[in-house]
This record gives C-alpha cells, sequence and structure tokens, in this order.
C-alpha cells in the first residue's frame, strides 16, 4: 500500500483517499485489512452487502446461506437444523454422538450396501434376505418364528437341513409329510426310536418289516401269547382265525 502524507480533511465528518467517515459515523471504503483480533458486531449491527444482511451477531443472512460454495471443514458444536427441500451428498462421513440419536424417513444402502451393526432390529415391512453370501442366524438365546400367516422354509429341490433337535409338541397341532410327485419319506435314526398312536397304511398300505411283532387281542378268544415273530405262518393263521371268529386282528 502506498503511503499518503496528506492529512485527513474534516468536512461533517473525516475525508481521506481510502475512507469517508460521516457525521453518522458511518464508515464507507474499498477495502478493509484487519490486522487485530477481531472485528466485533454489537447488538442490532450486521455485515451486509446491497441493503442485504450477510452477518449478524447471531445468525447467517440469506444473501450467504443461499449461495452454493464448498466448505473443506466444518465444526459444530451446537444444534444443526436443516430445513426445505434439500439433497444432501456425503462422499464419506461418520456420526458417533455421545448420546443415542435417531435416523428416521432414510433409506440405507439403496444403490451401495455395507456392513451394519445394531443392538436392535425391528421391522414393521416386508423384510428380503437375498445376498451372494451366506446367512448366519446364531444368537446366544432364544429364536421365535411366529408369523399369522403361513411359513415357509427352504427351497422345492433344495436340501433343508436341522442340524439340531426337532420338535413338534404344541397342543392341537396337525403334522402332515406328505411329498407330491416322486418325493419320498425316509425316517432312519441311527437309534431306535418309537412311533405311538399311529395308523399305518391304512388308506395305501405297503411292505412292512419288523424284527418282533406285538399284537393286542382278546385273550379269552385267542389265549395266544401276544409276541411273536412275524412269520409268514403266523399271519395266515391270524388272518383264517380272524375269519371264522370275527374278531380282527388289532
Amino acid at each position: 500500500m502506498t503511503t499518503v502524507s496528506k492529512l485527513f480533511r474534516s468536512e461533517h465528518g473525516y475525508l481521506s483517499p481510502y475512507f469517508v467517515v460521516d457525521v453518522q459515523g458511518n464508515l464507507v471504503t474499498n477495502t478493509i485489512t484487519v490486522t487485530g483480533t477481531k472485528i466485533e458486531l454489537t447488538t442490532g449491527s450486521y455485515l451486509g452487502y446491497n441493503g442485504d444482511a450477510l452477518l449478524t451477531p447471531t445468525t447467517l443472512g440469506p444473501s450467504v446461506t443461499h449461495i452454493a460454495g464448498t466448505l473443506d471443514g466444518l465444526n459444530v458444536n451446537g444444534t444443526v437444523n436443516i430445513t426445505g427441500n434439500l439433497n444432501l451428498t456425503l462422499n464419506a462421513f461418520s456420526l458417533s454422538p455421545a448420546t443415542p440419536g435417531t435416523l428416521n424417513n432414510t433409506s440405507v444402502g439403496v444403490t451401495t450396501a455395507a456392513a451394519g451393526r445394531f443392538t436392535t432390529l425391528t421391522t414393521t415391512d416386508a423384510v428380503t434376505l437375498s445376498p451372494v453370501a451366506n446367512v448366519a442366524i446364531s444368537p446366544t438365546g432364544t429364536v421365535t418364528v411366529s408369523p399369522s400367516g403361513t411359513l415357509t422354509l427352504g427351497t422345492a429341490g433344495q436340501t433343508t437341513s436341522f442340524l439340531g433337535q426337532l420338535s413338534v409338541i404344541s397342543s392341537n397341532q396337525t403334522v402332515t409329510l406328505s411329498p407330491s410327485g416322486t418325493g419320498t419319506v425316509t425316517i432312519n435314526p441311527a437309534t431306535t426310536g418309537t412311533i405311538n398312536n399311529a395308523t399305518i397304511g391304512a388308506t395305501t398300505a405297503a411292505s412292512g418289516r419288523f424284527t418282533n411283532a406285538e399284537i393286542t387281542m382278546p385273550d379269552p378268544t385267542w389265549n395266544i401269547n401276544r409276541t411273536y415273530a412275524a412269520t409268514k405262518k403266523l399271519v395266515e393263521e391270524m388272518f383264517i382265525m380272524g375269519y371264522f371268529s370275527g374278531v380282527s386282528a388289532r
């Protein structure tokens, strides 16, 4: 800056080659160079341009907030309120509040999904899990799946494995194993199990093999031991005796 040796001239204020101070104390200048630590605004004052407030002691004026720009960094220690129709794009960010907050009416991972961790997860609409990798559900507590409608497990033609114990013990349950087409049912435990209170072959009979067959019959009529080896002779004798006595083997 060129040094000017001409003194100020008073004309209802101060007149200088670089600035004018009128009688009301208004400062008119082309540039302001601050060599101190601050420019302080008093109550009711503001920095403005063309009559519009740019900066007041408490707010940024519309002339600032409505101008598109780029910030290299922003630190906010108070509350941030964002209203209006705002498209917000964040290339990389981290949210880590000191106390739990909320995220509402926002889709997460729609275009590019990433990992997520939750303490509690509640959904009120459809849930679709279709990743290209495995899905593992392995809590330390109980898993309850209790829809009000039909529950479908597995995919036709694919194996559905139950590695733990399978219990169907609730009251009034109906259990049906009835695959259609060429489907089959195989029950083949490693140790001996039991089938109780069930009719076998009542509609469509098939072959059966047993090591021992126990048949309960009226002893006064048959007067025989109830436990026999399942031989061809024994079966033939039972049918013949049942035909003539009118009592069916049961």
